[in-house]
């Protein structure tokens, strides 16, 4: 999991990005709005139901997260394994 990789490399990337939403097999093209050590905030067609297990690709790297919200084309995704606060980059860089 790459949630600490993920949040050093896109943390100051301009937002919303383009990734991969795998839930089932499928595999679903999402923008993520909102990053954070904890998870995300994403946009896209076919955002699985809430409490659904899912896997993020961005890039090279991958996540697993739940889907704890999700309305219309909206939803957002807790991290399994959340990197910690202390893993976050410096918003001043």
């Amino acid at each position: 999991m790459d949630a600490k990789a993920i949040l050093s490399s896109h943390f100051s990337k301009d937002l919303p990005f383009p990734a991969v939403l795998e839930h089932g097999g499928d595999l679903s093209e999402i923008r993520v709005r909102i990053l954070s050590p904890y998870g995300m905030v994403i946009s896209g067609i076919n955002i699985p139901e809430l409490n659904s297990l899912v896997t993020v690709h961005i890039d090279t790297m991958t996540v697993a997260g739940i889907i704890s919200a999700r309305s219309g084309g909206d939803g957002s995704i807790l991290y399994i394994r959340p990197a910690s606060s202390a893993d976050q980059p410096d918003s001043d860089n």
